[in-house]
C-alpha cells in the first residue's frame, strides 16, 4: 500500500495524525503509544476486521525497546484507559482486542473531513466507527479496503455493489478473509472464488 494511504498500511494512517498520538503520550506516557502503535499493526495482520489477537511479551519487548515489566504496566494503562481490552492466556502471553470506537481527539466529522483529501470520499475508518452499524453495502466496501486500499475504479465500485446484492455477508466475510490471509494482491482473486461458492 503506498506510504500515504490514510486508511491502511498495516496500521490505519488517519491514527498517526488524529491528535491520538499526544493525547496518549500525555494522559498515559510515551510507552503507551509505542506499545499501542505496534498494537495495532499486529492485530491489521492478524484480522481482516477488528478482533482479538495473541501477542507475547519477549517478541513485544524486542520489538519496541520496552521491557517485559513497562509492557505490562503499559497494558494495564491502556486497559484501564479503555484503549482495549485484553486476557492474559499465560505468564508471557495475552488475548488482546484494540476497542473501537476509539476516542477521537478532534472527532469524526473532523477526522473525514481530513483523510477525505481533495477529491472527497466517504471511507470506512477502521477503529473509529463500529463496522456494524454500516449497511451491508458499505461493509463490502470496508471489507475491500482492507485488503486492497481505499482507492478504487467505478468499475469496482460497480463490483462491489453487485457482490453485496448477490451474496450472502457470511459468504462475502468468509472470502475476504481468506483473501487477507494470503494477501491477495487482485480483486479478481475475490469475484473467482465468490463465482465459485455459487457452484460448489
Amino acid at each position: 500500500m503506498p506510504m500515504n494511504d490514510p486508511l491502511w498500511t498495516r496500521i490505519p494512517r488517519w491514527i498517526e495524525s488524529s491528535g491520538l498520538p499526544k493525547v496518549m503520550r500525555n494522559q498515559l506516557g510515551l510507552e503507551c503509544w509505542t506499545l499501542f502503535r505496534k498494537l495495532i499493526a499486529m492485530e491489521c495482520d492478524a484480522n481482516l476486521t477488528p478482533d482479538w489477537f495473541e501477542c507475547d511479551l519477549p517478541s513485544l519487548s524486542q520489538q519496541t525497546g520496552l521491557t517485559q515489566d513497562e509492557i505490562r504496566d503499559a497494558l494495564i494503562r491502556l486497559e484501564k484507559a479503555d484503549y482495549i481490552a485484553r486476557h492474559e492466556a499465560e505468564a508471557t502471553v495475552q488475548q488482546v482486542r484494540i476497542l473501537s470506537p476509539l476516542p477521537l481527539p478532534y472527532g469524526l466529522d473532523a477526522l473525514r473531513a481530513q483523510t477525505a483529501g481533495p477529491h472527497g470520499g466517504r471511507f470506512a475508518l477502521r477503529y473509529a466507527e463500529p463496522i456494524d452499524q454500516l449497511d451491508k453495502a458499505q461493509r463490502v466496501v470496508f471489507l475491500y479496503q482492507m485488503v486492497f486500499g481505499p482507492r478504487f475504479t467505478p468499475r469496482i465500485v460497480e463490483d462491489l455493489e453487485e457482490i453485496s446484492n448477490c451474496y450472502d455477508m457470511a459468504v462475502i466475510y468468509d472470502v475476504f478473509s481468506e483473501a487477507h490471509r494470503r494477501n491477495a494482491k487482485h480483486f479478481s482473486w475475490i469475484k473467482s472464488k465468490l463465482s465459485a461458492s455459487i457452484e460448489a
